[in-house]
């Protein structure tokens, strides 16, 4: 399901799993069921992604499983 979004020639990392059971704090959201990070060479690369058929395909066969995606992008200088 999930893992075949790695399939996708610009995804250089994948992680998914559930929202840990951590004490709760103010500085951690635990608002979500599962988390998907997703590592880019680029931001072309996260382009690429977003049009990539494997990645419609996941989204269109799962839409109906979510209510709500929010995603945080974010870039990583000087690596």
């Amino acid at each position: 399901m999930v893992n075949s979004l790695r399939e996708v020639s610009s995804v250089q990392q994948m992680y998914v799993g559930p929202v840990a059971p951590t004490e709760a704090r103010g500085v951690v959201d635990n608002t979500y069921s599962i988390a998907l990070l997703v590592h880019f060479d680029d931001i072309a690369g996260q382009d690429a992604y977003q049009i990539d058929p494997i990645h419609l395909k996941f989204v269109e066969d799962h839409k109906d499983k979510w209510t709500k995606v929010i995603v945080y992008d974010n870039l990583v200088e000087g690596e």
